[in-house]
């Protein structure tokens, strides 16, 4: 499947989305660090997909844990859209603390 060209970022956005609705947000997160293994490089739009996927389906702590920790590991730097997700979320979380 690797060397085919079979499998995409909108394919592990897929799966990363399925993983997340089922309250396994551990593999949704594996599941964005494998892409790398199929030789593709993350970049600011995963990472908002990922925080995205987490926040929608009522993962907001963990969507702050993978915000947290691309910043650490100053990988990239939060853009507009990263901030508006988290907002959303902890909106929805009504969660006005964190907001």
């Amino acid at each position: 499947m690797k060397r085919k060209g079979l499998v995409t970022k909108e394919t592990f956005g897929l799966i990363m989305r399925r993983y997340a609705q089922c309250r396994k947000t551990k593999e949704a997160i594996e599941t964005f660090k494998k892409m790398e293994k199929f030789g593709m490089k993350n970049e600011l739009s995963d990472y908002n997909r990922l925080i995205d996927t987490l926040s929608k389906t009522r993962h907001v702590q963990e969507a702050q844990q993978v915000f947290d920790e691309m910043k650490k590991k100053k990988r990239f730097m939060p853009d507009v859209k990263t901030y508006s997700i988290l907002l959303e979320g902890w909106g929805e979380e009504r969660n006005l603390e964190m907001v």
